[in-house]
Protein backbone atom coordinates (compact mmCIF):
# COMPACT_ATOMS: atom_id res chain seq x y z
CA UNK A 1 0.00 0.00 0.00
CA UNK A 2 2.84 2.32 0.63
CA UNK A 3 4.53 1.85 -2.59
CA UNK A 4 1.16 1.92 -4.48
CA UNK A 5 0.52 5.48 -2.66
CA UNK A 6 4.22 6.95 -3.17
CA UNK A 7 3.68 5.94 -7.32
CA UNK A 8 0.20 7.80 -7.16
CA UNK A 9 2.13 11.00 -5.24
CA UNK A 10 4.76 10.91 -7.85
CA UNK A 11 1.86 10.56 -11.04
CA UNK A 12 0.05 13.21 -9.28
CA UNK A 13 2.37 15.80 -8.88
CA UNK A 14 3.63 15.72 -12.72
CA UNK A 15 0.79 15.74 -14.03
CA UNK A 16 -0.22 19.06 -11.50
CA UNK A 17 -3.35 17.72 -9.90
CA UNK A 18 -4.28 17.86 -6.35
CA UNK A 19 -1.94 15.78 -4.22
CA UNK A 20 -4.29 13.29 -2.38
CA UNK A 21 -1.52 11.82 -0.25
CA UNK A 22 0.65 13.79 1.87
CA UNK A 23 4.10 14.67 0.70
CA UNK A 24 7.24 12.96 2.85
CA UNK A 25 9.31 16.13 2.04
CA UNK A 26 6.75 18.11 4.57
CA UNK A 27 8.10 16.10 7.27
CA UNK A 28 11.13 18.30 7.30
CA UNK A 29 9.09 21.15 8.61
CA UNK A 30 9.75 22.92 12.15
CA UNK A 31 6.38 22.07 13.67
CA UNK A 32 7.13 18.52 12.81
CA UNK A 33 10.59 18.56 13.66
CA UNK A 34 9.13 19.49 17.27
CA UNK A 35 6.65 16.30 17.33
CA UNK A 36 9.67 14.07 16.62
CA UNK A 37 12.12 15.46 19.23
CA UNK A 38 9.08 15.34 21.94
CA UNK A 39 8.39 11.42 20.87
CA UNK A 40 11.99 10.76 20.75
CA UNK A 41 11.99 12.07 24.25
CA UNK A 42 9.36 10.23 25.66
CA UNK A 43 11.33 7.01 24.08
CA UNK A 44 14.39 8.00 26.25
CA UNK A 45 12.60 8.63 29.26
CA UNK A 46 10.76 5.17 28.64
CA UNK A 47 13.99 3.82 28.21
CA UNK A 48 15.68 4.97 31.42
CA UNK A 49 12.49 4.21 33.32
CA UNK A 50 11.35 0.63 31.56
CA UNK A 51 15.01 -1.12 31.52
CA UNK A 52 16.29 -0.94 34.76
CA UNK A 53 12.63 -1.01 36.27
CA UNK A 54 11.84 -3.87 34.30
CA UNK A 55 15.08 -5.39 35.34
CA UNK A 56 14.62 -5.00 38.71
CA UNK A 57 11.63 -6.31 38.78
CA UNK A 58 12.22 -9.48 36.90
CA UNK A 59 14.96 -9.94 39.38
CA UNK A 60 12.41 -10.38 42.62
CA UNK A 61 10.23 -12.03 40.56
CA UNK A 62 12.86 -14.83 39.91
CA UNK A 63 13.60 -14.89 43.91
CA UNK A 64 10.32 -15.36 45.29
CA UNK A 65 9.72 -19.05 46.14
CA UNK A 66 5.71 -18.38 45.01
CA UNK A 67 5.89 -20.10 41.67
CA UNK A 68 2.22 -19.91 41.21
CA UNK A 69 0.14 -18.51 37.90
CA UNK A 70 0.07 -14.95 38.50
CA UNK A 71 4.05 -14.77 39.40
CA UNK A 72 5.08 -16.68 36.19
CA UNK A 73 2.73 -14.63 34.18
CA UNK A 74 4.38 -11.58 35.65
CA UNK A 75 7.94 -12.64 34.92
CA UNK A 76 6.88 -13.46 31.57
CA UNK A 77 5.84 -9.99 31.14
CA UNK A 78 9.16 -8.27 32.74
CA UNK A 79 10.74 -10.51 30.02
CA UNK A 80 8.61 -9.26 27.47
CA UNK A 81 8.65 -5.72 28.71
CA UNK A 82 12.83 -5.56 28.84
CA UNK A 83 12.95 -6.21 24.66
CA UNK A 84 10.07 -3.81 24.07
CA UNK A 85 12.18 -1.32 26.24
CA UNK A 86 14.95 -1.56 23.75
CA UNK A 87 13.27 -1.89 20.89
CA UNK A 88 12.52 1.69 20.19
CA UNK A 89 16.59 2.65 19.85
CA UNK A 90 16.59 2.76 16.46
CA UNK A 91 13.33 4.76 15.79
CA UNK A 92 14.24 7.50 18.79
CA UNK A 93 17.77 7.97 17.07
CA UNK A 94 15.85 8.14 13.31
CA UNK A 95 13.05 10.78 14.76
CA UNK A 96 16.09 13.02 15.78
CA UNK A 97 17.65 12.40 12.89
CA UNK A 98 15.44 14.03 10.56
CA UNK A 99 14.56 10.33 9.64
CA UNK A 100 17.14 9.36 7.87
CA UNK A 101 17.75 5.84 8.95
CA UNK A 102 20.53 5.00 11.05
CA UNK A 103 22.53 1.57 10.07
CA UNK A 104 20.69 -0.95 11.63
CA UNK A 105 17.26 0.43 9.01
CA UNK A 106 19.72 0.98 6.05
CA UNK A 107 20.55 -2.80 6.23
CA UNK A 108 17.68 -4.87 4.91
CA UNK A 109 18.02 -8.08 6.91
CA UNK A 110 18.23 -6.26 10.15
CA UNK A 111 15.33 -4.16 9.11
CA UNK A 112 13.05 -7.12 8.60
CA UNK A 113 14.66 -8.38 11.63
CA UNK A 114 13.51 -5.53 13.81
CA UNK A 115 10.02 -5.42 12.63
CA UNK A 116 9.61 -9.45 13.01
CA UNK A 117 10.67 -9.26 16.89
CA UNK A 118 8.31 -5.55 17.47
CA UNK A 119 5.72 -7.44 16.31
CA UNK A 120 6.49 -10.59 17.57
CA UNK A 121 6.17 -8.67 20.86
CA UNK A 122 3.52 -6.49 20.99
CA UNK A 123 1.38 -9.54 20.02
CA UNK A 124 2.64 -11.44 23.10
CA UNK A 125 2.21 -8.65 25.58
CA UNK A 126 -1.85 -8.28 24.85
CA UNK A 127 -1.73 -12.28 24.72
CA UNK A 128 -0.06 -12.42 28.38
CA UNK A 129 -2.24 -9.86 29.79
CA UNK A 130 -5.30 -11.10 28.26
CA UNK A 131 -4.26 -14.43 30.24
CA UNK A 132 -3.47 -12.33 33.35
CA UNK A 133 -7.01 -10.18 33.18
CA UNK A 134 -8.84 -13.40 32.75
CA UNK A 135 -7.37 -15.90 35.03
CA UNK A 136 -7.91 -13.74 37.77
CA UNK A 137 -11.27 -12.50 36.66
CA UNK A 138 -12.19 -16.38 36.82
CA UNK A 139 -11.05 -16.82 40.45
CA UNK A 140 -12.72 -13.97 41.69
CA UNK A 141 -16.02 -14.78 39.97
CA UNK A 142 -15.74 -18.82 40.63
CA UNK A 143 -13.56 -19.17 43.68
CA UNK A 144 -14.11 -22.91 43.65
CA UNK A 145 -12.30 -22.70 40.38
CA UNK A 146 -8.73 -23.71 39.49
CA UNK A 147 -7.27 -22.67 36.84
CA UNK A 148 -4.24 -25.10 36.38
CA UNK A 149 -1.07 -23.29 35.59
CA UNK A 150 0.77 -25.58 33.52
CA UNK A 151 -2.32 -25.20 30.96
CA UNK A 152 -2.09 -21.61 30.85
CA UNK A 153 1.34 -21.78 30.38
CA UNK A 154 1.57 -24.03 27.65
CA UNK A 155 -1.16 -21.77 25.57
CA UNK A 156 1.99 -19.22 26.01
CA UNK A 157 4.50 -21.05 24.38
CA UNK A 158 1.73 -22.09 21.77
CA UNK A 159 0.61 -18.50 21.35
CA UNK A 160 4.52 -17.75 19.86
CA UNK A 161 4.78 -20.98 17.83
CA UNK A 162 1.92 -19.72 16.68
CA UNK A 163 2.82 -16.13 15.63
CA UNK A 164 6.57 -17.44 15.14
CA UNK A 165 5.52 -19.65 12.19
CA UNK A 166 2.79 -16.75 10.61
CA UNK A 167 5.45 -14.11 10.77
CA UNK A 168 8.01 -16.47 9.16
CA UNK A 169 5.58 -17.66 6.46
CA UNK A 170 4.91 -13.85 5.42
CA UNK A 171 8.17 -12.07 6.18
CA UNK A 172 10.04 -14.83 3.35
CA UNK A 173 7.92 -13.83 0.99
CA UNK A 174 7.21 -10.06 1.78
CA UNK A 175 9.69 -6.82 0.82
CA UNK A 176 11.13 -5.17 3.96
CA UNK A 177 11.99 -1.45 3.48
CA UNK A 178 12.71 1.79 5.66
CA UNK A 179 9.51 3.96 5.44
CA UNK A 180 10.76 7.83 5.54
CA UNK A 181 6.82 8.79 6.22
CA UNK A 182 6.37 6.22 9.28
CA UNK A 183 10.04 6.26 10.67
CA UNK A 184 9.66 2.65 10.64
CA UNK A 185 10.48 -0.48 9.12
CA UNK A 186 7.33 -1.73 6.69
CA UNK A 187 6.39 -4.83 5.07
CA UNK A 188 4.80 -5.11 1.59
CA UNK A 189 3.38 -7.86 0.12
CA UNK A 190 -0.45 -8.10 -2.02
CA UNK A 191 -0.90 -11.66 -2.23
CA UNK A 192 -3.45 -14.09 -0.64
CA UNK A 193 -1.10 -14.43 2.21
CA UNK A 194 -1.11 -11.06 3.08
CA UNK A 195 -4.53 -11.13 3.00
CA UNK A 196 -4.64 -13.68 5.57
CA UNK A 197 -1.93 -12.40 7.27
CA UNK A 198 -3.64 -9.17 7.40
CA UNK A 199 -6.98 -10.56 8.94
CA UNK A 200 -4.70 -12.56 11.53
CA UNK A 201 -3.04 -9.02 12.78
CA UNK A 202 -6.22 -8.00 13.58
CA UNK A 203 -8.00 -10.25 15.26
CA UNK A 204 -4.46 -11.25 17.37
CA UNK A 205 -4.53 -7.39 18.71
CA UNK A 206 -8.31 -6.42 18.79
CA UNK A 207 -9.65 -8.98 20.53
CA UNK A 208 -7.40 -9.34 23.57
CA UNK A 209 -8.19 -5.78 24.48
CA UNK A 210 -11.91 -6.46 24.25
CA UNK A 211 -11.28 -9.47 26.67
CA UNK A 212 -9.63 -7.29 29.26
CA UNK A 213 -12.10 -5.06 29.32
CA UNK A 214 -14.70 -7.44 29.93
CA UNK A 215 -12.52 -8.69 32.51
CA UNK A 216 -11.78 -5.51 34.40
CA UNK A 217 -15.44 -4.28 34.56
CA UNK A 218 -16.58 -8.40 36.06
CA UNK A 219 -13.52 -7.93 38.49
CA UNK A 220 -14.70 -4.46 39.87
CA UNK A 221 -18.11 -5.37 39.95
CA UNK A 222 -17.66 -8.50 41.56
CA UNK A 223 -15.34 -6.90 44.31
CA UNK A 224 -17.43 -4.08 45.17
CA UNK A 225 -20.61 -6.65 45.89
CA UNK A 226 -20.81 -8.56 49.15
CA UNK A 227 -21.20 -12.16 48.86
CA UNK A 228 -17.43 -13.55 50.30
CA UNK A 229 -18.02 -15.60 52.94
CA UNK A 230 -14.23 -15.99 53.61
CA UNK A 231 -12.49 -14.51 56.61
CA UNK A 232 -11.90 -10.22 56.73
CA UNK A 233 -7.74 -10.41 56.37
CA UNK A 234 -8.23 -12.84 53.32
CA UNK A 235 -10.73 -10.67 51.73
CA UNK A 236 -8.39 -7.81 52.29
CA UNK A 237 -5.82 -9.63 50.61
CA UNK A 238 -7.30 -11.00 47.81
CA UNK A 239 -9.49 -7.71 46.97
CA UNK A 240 -5.41 -6.22 47.48
CA UNK A 241 -4.32 -8.68 44.83
CA UNK A 242 -7.26 -8.72 42.43
CA UNK A 243 -7.04 -4.64 42.27
CA UNK A 244 -3.21 -4.87 41.58
CA UNK A 245 -4.16 -7.29 38.36
CA UNK A 246 -6.97 -4.96 37.67
CA UNK A 247 -4.43 -1.68 37.58
CA UNK A 248 -2.06 -3.79 35.77
CA UNK A 249 -4.99 -4.61 32.77
CA UNK A 250 -5.88 -1.08 32.91
CA UNK A 251 -2.77 0.46 32.27
CA UNK A 252 -2.06 -1.56 28.87
CA UNK A 253 -5.84 -0.39 28.20
CA UNK A 254 -4.87 3.13 28.08
CA UNK A 255 -1.61 2.51 26.78
CA UNK A 256 -3.13 0.89 23.59
CA UNK A 257 -5.96 2.28 23.13
CA UNK A 258 -4.58 4.00 20.20
CA UNK A 259 -3.37 0.64 18.62
CA UNK A 260 -6.79 -0.72 18.80
CA UNK A 261 -8.13 2.48 17.48
CA UNK A 262 -5.77 2.57 14.20
CA UNK A 263 -6.20 -1.01 13.65
CA UNK A 264 -10.36 -0.49 13.16
CA UNK A 265 -9.97 2.53 11.48
CA UNK A 266 -7.12 0.88 8.80
CA UNK A 267 -10.10 -1.90 8.80
CA UNK A 268 -12.33 0.80 7.82
CA UNK A 269 -10.66 2.27 5.32
CA UNK A 270 -9.59 -0.76 3.56
CA UNK A 271 -13.28 -2.19 3.94
CA UNK A 272 -15.03 1.38 2.72
CA UNK A 273 -12.87 2.94 -0.02
CA UNK A 274 -10.41 -0.48 -0.87
CA UNK A 275 -7.40 1.93 -1.23
CA UNK A 276 -5.25 3.13 1.16
CA UNK A 277 -4.38 5.85 3.00
CA UNK A 278 -8.00 7.38 1.85
CA UNK A 279 -9.35 10.26 3.27
CA UNK A 280 -8.43 8.93 7.08
CA UNK A 281 -5.04 8.57 6.61
CA UNK A 282 -5.21 11.76 4.30
CA UNK A 283 -4.86 13.96 7.34
CA UNK A 284 -0.85 14.63 8.14
CA UNK A 285 -1.21 13.41 11.25
CA UNK A 286 -2.70 10.18 10.56
CA UNK A 287 -0.21 10.04 7.78
CA UNK A 288 3.15 10.37 9.72
CA UNK A 289 2.28 9.34 13.17
CA UNK A 290 -0.79 7.19 13.33
CA UNK A 291 1.29 3.85 12.92
CA UNK A 292 4.09 5.10 14.90
CA UNK A 293 1.80 5.34 18.05
CA UNK A 294 -0.28 2.21 17.39
CA UNK A 295 2.96 0.12 16.55
CA UNK A 296 5.65 1.37 18.88
CA UNK A 297 4.88 4.12 20.80
CA UNK A 298 1.69 2.05 22.79
CA UNK A 299 3.93 -0.80 23.47
CA UNK A 300 7.09 1.08 24.64
CA UNK A 301 4.82 3.45 27.30
CA UNK A 302 3.51 0.66 28.24
CA UNK A 303 6.35 -1.67 28.91
CA UNK A 304 7.95 1.61 31.23
CA UNK A 305 4.47 2.08 33.19
CA UNK A 306 4.73 -1.45 34.51
CA UNK A 307 7.82 -1.34 37.25
CA UNK A 308 5.89 1.82 39.46
CA UNK A 309 2.71 -0.40 39.61
CA UNK A 310 4.78 -3.06 40.91
CA UNK A 311 6.71 -0.68 43.46
CA UNK A 312 3.58 0.99 44.16
CA UNK A 313 1.15 -2.04 44.35
CA UNK A 314 3.49 -4.80 45.63
CA UNK A 315 4.56 -4.41 49.26
CA UNK A 316 7.27 -7.02 49.16
CA UNK A 317 8.87 -5.47 46.44
CA UNK A 318 9.60 -2.15 48.21
CA UNK A 319 11.02 -4.60 51.34
CA UNK A 320 13.16 -6.45 48.80
CA UNK A 321 14.67 -3.20 47.76
CA UNK A 322 15.05 -1.58 51.10
CA UNK A 323 16.94 -4.47 51.93
CA UNK A 324 19.35 -5.08 48.92
CA UNK A 325 20.06 -0.92 49.09
CA UNK A 326 21.05 -1.09 53.14
CA UNK A 327 23.22 -4.66 52.13
CA UNK A 328 25.58 -2.58 49.64
CA UNK A 329 25.59 0.50 51.70
CA UNK A 330 26.84 -1.99 54.34
CA UNK A 331 29.25 -3.69 52.00
CA UNK A 332 30.30 -0.37 50.53
CA UNK A 333 31.48 1.12 54.11
CA UNK A 334 32.95 -2.26 54.62
CA UNK A 335 31.14 -3.51 57.42
CA UNK A 336 26.94 -4.76 57.59
CA UNK A 337 25.07 -4.37 60.93
CA UNK A 338 23.30 -6.91 62.60
CA UNK A 339 20.17 -5.08 62.25
CA UNK A 340 20.82 -4.96 58.02
CA UNK A 341 21.56 -8.85 57.92
CA UNK A 342 18.53 -9.97 60.00
CA UNK A 343 16.00 -7.41 57.66
CA UNK A 344 18.18 -9.05 54.83
CA UNK A 345 17.59 -13.12 55.80
CA UNK A 346 13.53 -11.98 56.77
CA UNK A 347 13.13 -10.90 52.98
CA UNK A 348 14.61 -13.78 51.59
CA UNK A 349 12.94 -16.23 54.11
CA UNK A 350 9.08 -14.40 54.44
CA UNK A 351 9.14 -13.24 50.50
CA UNK A 352 6.51 -13.97 48.82
CA UNK A 353 4.34 -11.76 46.16
CA UNK A 354 1.44 -9.98 47.70
CA UNK A 355 -0.04 -9.50 44.37
CA UNK A 356 -1.05 -12.57 43.55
Amino acid sequence: YFIQSNLRVMLINITGAPTLTPDVRIILRTEFRVYDGLIAAVYWLCLLVGLPGNCFSLAYFLQTRKRNLSTMLYIITCVIDILCSTIQIPVAYTLLNNRIPGLFFRISSLCSAWHFTALLLQQMIMYVTMLLALSRTIVILFPFCTVRRNWVLYSVGGNLAYHVVWNVAYYVRATTYYSKATALCTVYESDLLSLLYNINYNICTMVPPIIILVSIVASITNLRGKGHTASMASKKKCRHSSMTIVYFSLIFLISNSFSFINNSLYILTLRKYDTYPGPIYDNNFMFFYSWQFSFVFCTVLNSAMNPPLYFWRMKQTRTWFKGIWWWRRGREGGEISLHETNLDKTIIENNHVTAM
